[in-house]
Parts: C-alpha cells; sequence; structure tokens
C-alpha cells in the first residue's frame, strides 16, 4: 500500500530505504519485461522473414519440378503422357499457394511483430520520465536532510551577519534564509513525491496496457499464421488427392501395347500396310487375268482364221 505525501515526508529513514528498495525492484522488473519482449519479438520477426524467403525460395523450385514433369509427359505414351500432365499441373497449382502464403505471412504475421519496437519505446520514455522524477526527489531529499543537520548553527551565523551588514546584502540573506528554509525545501519535497508517485502510477498502467497489448499481438501472430497454414494445406490435400487421382488413372496395359507396337513395327507391317498389300496383290491378280484373258482371244481368232482358209483350199480342190 502507497504512503501519502506527507507521510513520506515524515518517513524514517527505515521505511525511506524500504520505499526506495520497492521502487528500484519495480525498475527493474519492468525494464527486464520491455527487454524481454523486445528481444523476443525481434527474434520472431526475422524468423517469420526468413520462412516467407524460404516459402518463395520452395515456390520456385516447385514450378521447376513442374516444367520438369510437363517435359517428360510429352515423350511419354499416351495414358502417362496425360497422367504426368495431370500432375504436373497439380504441382503447380500447389506453388501459387505457396507464393500467396508467402504474402500472407508477410502482411498478415510480421506487421504486429514490427510494431512491438515502437510499443517498446514508449515504454522505455515512460520509464526514463519516472527515473527522471525519482532522481528530483532524491536530491530534494537530501537537500533537505542537510539543511535540517545543519540549521542551528547556519541559523546563527546567517542572524550575525544580519545585524552587520547593509540592507542590500540583508535582502540577500533574507533570499538564502528562504532557500535553505527547512519547511519550503519539505514543501518542495512533498510536491516532488506527489509527482513521483503518480508517475509510478502511470508507469504501472502504461506496463499493464503494454503487457496486454502484447498478449493480444501474440494472439494476433499466431492466429493469422496457422489459420493461414491451414488454409494452405487444405487446399494442399485437395491439390495431392487430384494428382494422386491423376496418377492411379494411368493405363499400364495401353502404354505396354503402345510400347510392344513400337518394338515390332520393323517385323510386323502395321495395319496400314496390310491394306496397302491387299490392294496391291489384287491389282496384280487383275492385270494377270486381263492378259490371260487377251492371249485366249488371240487364239481364237488364229484358229477361226485358218479354218476359212482350208475350207477355201477344199472348195478349189472339190471344183
Amino acid at each position: 500500500m502507497k504512503k501519502s505525501s506527507s507521510n513520506l515526508s515524515a518517513s524514517t529513514p527505515s521505511e525511506i530505504r524500504s520505499e526506495t528498495k520497492a521502487r528500484d525492484h519495480e525498475l527493474k522488473v519492468i525494464t527486464e519485461r520491455i527487454n524481454l519482449a523486445e528481444r523476443h519479438f525481434n527474434t520472431l520477426l526475422k524468423d517469420f522473414a526468413a520462412l516467407s524467403t524460404g516459402l518463395v525460395s520452395l515456390q520456385e523450385k516447385g514450378m521447376k519440378l513442374s516444367k520438369s514433369v510437363d517435359l517428360y509427359s510429352d515423350e511419354e505414351y499416351p495414358s502417362m503422357k496425360a497422367s504426368l500432365a495431370g500432375v504436373s499441373e497439380n504441382i503447380a497449382s500447389l506453388q501459387d499457394f505457396l507464393g500467396a502464403q508467402a504474402e500472407f505471412v508477410h502482411a498478415k504475421v510480421s506487421p504486429p511483430l514490427s510494431l512491438n519496437a515502437t510499443n517498446c519505446k514508449h515504454a522505455r520514455e515512460y520509464v526514463k520520465e519516472l527515473n527522471a522524477t525519482r532522481e528530483k526527489e532524491i536530491l530534494k531529499r537530501k537537500a533537505l536532510d542537510k539543511v535540517k543537520t545543519k540549521e542551528p548553527r547556519n541559523k546563527g551565523k546567517i542572524i550575525s551577519l544580519h545585524n552587520a551588514i547593509n540592507l542590500k546584502a540583508k535582502k540577500l540573506i533574507i533570499i538564502l534564509l528562504l532557500m535553505f528554509n527547512p519547511f519550503k525545501l519539505e514543501q518542495d519535497l512533498q510536491k516532488l513525491t506527489v509527482d513521483a508517485n503518480r508517475a509510478r502510477q502511470t508507469l504501472e498502467e502504461q506496463m499493464i496496457e503494454f503487457e496486454r497489448k502484447k498478449m493480444e499481438d501474440i494472439k494476433t501472430v499466431f492466429s493469422n499464421f496457422f489459420h493461414g497454414q491451414m488454409y494452405f494445406h487444405a487446399k494442399a490435400l485437395e491439390l495431392y488427392t487430384t494428382a494422386i487421382q491423376n496418377l492411379v488413372s494411368m493405363d499400364e496395359e495401353q502404354d505396354i501395347e503402345a510400347f510392344q507396337n513400337d518394338l515390332h513395327s520393323a517385323h510386323h507391317p502395321t495395319r496400314l500396310d496390310v491394306v496397302r498389300d491387299g490392294s496391291q496383290t489384287s491389282l496384280n491378280r487383275f492385270s494377270s487375268q486381263g492378259s490371260l484373258g487377251s492371249q485366249m482371244s488371240l487364239s481364237k481368232t488364229g484358229r477361226s482364221d485358218r479354218g476359212a482358209d482350208g475350207d477355201d483350199d477344199d472348195t478349189s480342190d472339190f471344183e
């Protein structure tokens, strides 16, 4: 429980030491908490920045993999070509989500961490103001104690001088008396004590707000990060499922048959070759039949001519 200003001014040296020790402890705890937040928030900021950079690098490697799969698919048999083309597209889509994830970390996760530096700066300013007020209070207390210790002797000397010097010097002595008046010093001390207590209370309120803001920032940072991760992995699961389906749809028998056709294409004619050979054989057969018919027709004609000549001879002979 805090003492009032009048009680503080009338405190015993033991109470003053105890109060000073308590204030020193408060300042130590506050300074440590500020340093703790600043140190770890800076570390988290660097780590998230490195994570974002790593995601971009992973995206580039993934796009390279997608391109390699796509080039490979162009030289495969139809079934495997279609499957690999689908897998390549799935990998490329996944890299798009990786890029979006990196941008999300940069836009939604890192800013609260970077703003913490401003919060720490303001907290240190409050601590600095409190220290300045405390220093004034300590100096004023020391001056008051010193005046109280020397008050009877100083007052006697000043009164003796007052009786011996002129009016102008008397005015100066009056000012000195006012300056070293223990009651005036005590009033000043009370005022500084009130200011110090007010600054102390304000700093405590500011530090409570600082701690609350720090916890809210941590919640925001990791909530955004985990939501982004869940969204990415959900989309990644969909793409991986589609990629597996593309692989399962691969027809091994169809591509093996295509391979065997390529393998034996030099030994067995293709269907087009069979059709072409069949057409040529029919044409050759037709040509052969045509030649034989012509020869038979010519033979018959020759025999007919020879028969006619024989009849003529027989008629002449008959005649």
